[in-house]
């Protein structure tokens, strides 16, 4: 038996500590109890030992009192480890409600997203529509992209905060990237009058391995808020390597305005979520996320982004990330988007069923593939989808992930579990932003998915790769494309509605081919040799040429 003093914790009080993480309020009382009842004011305490014997053993007042206070200090950390636990998990709780609340308010947006803008790619494709009908549906692609990219922000955020947004590595080649910048912008700093310049300092390497899109990403949101701000002077971009310190080299971005500026107290807003700085509520545009979300995606790899800025005199972000040197082998060659015509001839009928409970998506995908050759059956759920499957043998499946009676993880899950089951190709069609959900389709049986809304340059790709179908396609640019393409002339856009304008310089700026190449169809019903030859610039990606002509063409 030993002394008090040099008697364990649980020698002391009892099993009642055992439970006081358990059950912290019951745990107190009966340590307490046990401490009273010991009547150590007498200075003794009778100590039972393990064989029985009572031990009588002296103590002392004063080793008592600091007992106790210690004993009461665990209490206290004991609580605070305690309360904390219950925060952390209600917080936890609090971020999946969020997510799964927005996951659902994404899926409901973008159903509805998907038929908007995908039904104005459909009758752009109608040549008996008329110019003013053009630019009808020229507004409502715009606004339903503008729509769909405040939600994708709002995704972004949530998901950044739930710990779930992670890296996609690839290799890049930082100039071609750096050219696309400045060309987006170019056009934005000429219309305000601004200088504007991107230089590359000493030593950078050409090839870089990062996420390439969340670092145009970055760049884009930067750069947009000091072309939006600055009224007069200029924005310069400057890149350099800086290779001094313990952890290695870091790819150094500077991109300076000569804004407005930022005052002290105003610079912690900038990046916070939904919170603006007094220019940026003044100039009455954004949400207040796009300076938040770049700064997390720099974090993410492995930098930041820092300010430095003077009322009146001009702000300076300053990007830093680490800097991986990649090979010139391991750039992933773009494939050029065309437009599909029809199926080739010679080629074996091919059946796609498509599955999807909302009438207007399945008969969007019918339009689609339909009139290009394609066989097609519907289906309005998962277990119709397991019938025609069974009865029809089609070649592929596209296939909804949320229906009632049977939803697309479910059916896919059956399918894949029938004799002959593994043969068909499964391509699930989602408005889930969330990547488990896509993972968890993945790993059940589907071979790949597309997101909607979805574009159906993206649509045919798929299809092609998993199918291996063949199409014949619209026009490719020619020998007469480039010599029409040459002989275009800022005055060949003279006169035209800056409405039909704006929309394909705006794709420029932004470097949405695809979107390009949607309007341009719109130019088919007013010009077709025009179209022919902005059609040849786009695709031989003659931006520049392209916006001196959007530039100083159209009505002002």
């Amino acid at each position: 038996m030993e002394a008090l003093t040099g008697c364990t914790r649980d020698e002391l009080i009892g099993a009642p500590f055992k439970d006081y993480f358990t059950d912290p309020e019951r745990a107190e009382a009966g340590i307490k109890r046990v401490l009273g009842e010991s009547k150590l004011t007498d200075y003794e305490l009778t100590a039972r030992a393990r064989d029985g014997k009572e031990t009588v053993v002296s103590y002392n007042a004063t080793t008592f009192h600091d007992r106790d206070r210690k004993l009461q200090g665990v209490f206290a950390s004991a609580r605070d480890v305690t309360e904390r636990k219950r925060y952390e998990q209600s917080l936890q709780q609090a971020n999946r409600a969020k997510s799964v609340f927005l996951a659902n308010m994404s899926h409901e947006i973008r159903t509805p997203m998907n038929a908007i803008l995908g039904f104005s790619q459909l009758m752009l494709r109608d040549q008996g529509l008329t110019p003013q009908q053009c630019q009808y549906l020229g507004t409502i692609n715009r606004s339903g992209e503008h729509l769909l990219a405040l939600i994708n922000d709002i995704l972004e955020m949530s998901k950044i905060e739930a710990g779930r947004t992670s890296l996609s590595l690839s290799t890049f080649d930082l100039p071609v990237l750096l050219k696309d910048l400045e060309m987006m912008f170019r056009v934005r700093t000429n219309e305000k009058k601004l200088a504007f310049s991107v230089e590359v300092i000493g030593d950078v390497p050409q090839y870089i391995v990062t996420d390439i899109n969340k670092l145009r990403q970055v760049f884009i949101n930067v750069l947009g808020n000091a072309v939006k701000f600055t009224e007069q002077g200029g924005i310069g971009v400057r890149v350099r390597v800086d290779r001094e310190g313990a952890t290695g080299p870091f790819l150094r971005v500077e991109i300076e305005d000569t804004g407005p500026g930022i005052s002290p107290d105003e610079q912690d807003k900038l990046f916070r979520q939904f919170e603006q700085t007094k220019t940026g509520q003044q100039a009455g545009t954004g949400t207040g996320l796009g300076l938040a979300i770049s700064r997390e995606f720099v974090r993410l790899m492995g930098g930041d982004i820092t300010l430095n800025s003077q009322v009146g005199k001009g702000s300076v972000f300053v990007i830093r990330l680490p800097l991986k040197e990649g090979e010139a082998q391991a750039v992933e060659a773009k494939e050029k988007p065309r437009h599909v015509l029809r199926l080739q001839s010679g080629q074996a009928t091919c059946r796609v069923l498509i599955a999807d409970d909302i009438e207007d998506n399945r008969h969007l995908l019918a339009q689609l593939l339909a009139p290009v050759g394609f066989e097609i059956r519907l289906a309005t759920n998962g277990a119709e989808a397991i019938r025609e499957f069974e009865q029809w043998r089609p070649h592929l499946i596209l296939m909804d992930f949320r229906m009632p009676v049977m939803d697309g993880h479910e059916a896919i899950r059956r399918i894949r579990a029938t004799a002959g089951g593994k043969e068909p190709k499964i391509i699930a069609v989602t408005a889930s932003a969330m990547d488990e959900n896509r993972l968890d389709l993945m790993a059940i049986g589907a071979d790949d998915f597309i997101s909607k809304p979805f574009r159906e340059v993206e649509l045919f790709q798929k299809i092609h790769s998993h199918i291996g179908v063949e199409y014949v396609y619209a026009e490719q640019p020619a020998v007469t494309s480039q010599e029409e393409a040459a002989e275009l002339t800022p005055n060949s856009l003279a006169g035209w509605p800056q409405d039909l304008i704006d929309p394909m310089r705006e794709a420029v700026i932004t470097a949405d081919l695809d979107q390009l190449l949607v309007k341009i169809q719109e130019v088919e019903a007013r010009d077709p040799r025009i179209a022919r030859g902005l059609r040849c610039l786009a695709e031989g990606f003659q931006y520049q040429k392209l916006l001196d002509l959007f530039i100083t063409g159209g009505v002002h």
